[in-house]
């Protein structure tokens, strides 16, 4: 009876000891980045003639949003305003290269003596993407498509905007 009991009291000690494996939860967070570099400084052409092109390499496009990012082109005038006679512009349209799906185009294209009309802004959206998150070169290229009547210089604010979806 003894090597009973003593059989018994083992098994109770092994079922009793078992061991409680303990958990922790982990977690971080990415800093979210949206923004636009490259764009600086001054496009001048070197002719108001129809055709005449300036170019802006070195632009790079960074969202790391996974559901991608909202691009939009805006001219503060509206076309290429004149300093002389105000609000009359000169049309011009502007392409954004971005090698991640079709260009971005916005047309300044206010009818000549298109007195008052301002901020043209055309928009696109691109999908989340590895390219996207790292930095995606851009090229923008502004054509003049008009002639401009008056003499004098013919000025526009261009901006590029990035915004997360």
């Amino acid at each position: 009876m003894n090597k009973l009991l003593i059989a018994i009291m083992s098994t109770t000690v092994l079922a009793s000891g078992s061991v409680f494996a303990g958990e922790a939860h982990m977690g971080g967070s990415v800093i979210e980045v949206c923004e636009v570099t490259g764009l600086t400084g001054n496009l001048l052409f070197p002719s108001m003639a129809v055709g005449t092109t300036v170019t802006n390499t070195g632009i790079v496009l960074k969202c790391n949003d996974g559901d991608g990012a909202v691009i939009s082109l805006t001219s503060s005038e509206g076309g290429m305003e004149n300093d002389d006679v105000e609000d009359y512009n000169v049309n011009y349209q502007a392409t954004l290269a971005h090698g991640l799906g079709s260009p971005l185009v916005l047309l300044a294209d206010g009818i000549p003596n298109n007195y008052g009309i301002n901020d043209t802004t055309n928009s696109q959206t691109l999908s989340g993407s590895l390219a996207l998150a790292a930095g995606q070169a851009a090229t923008l290229t502004a054509e003049i498509t008009e002639l401009g009547v008056w003499a004098g210089g013919y000025s526009d604010t261009l901006s590029l905007d990035i915004t997360p979806q």
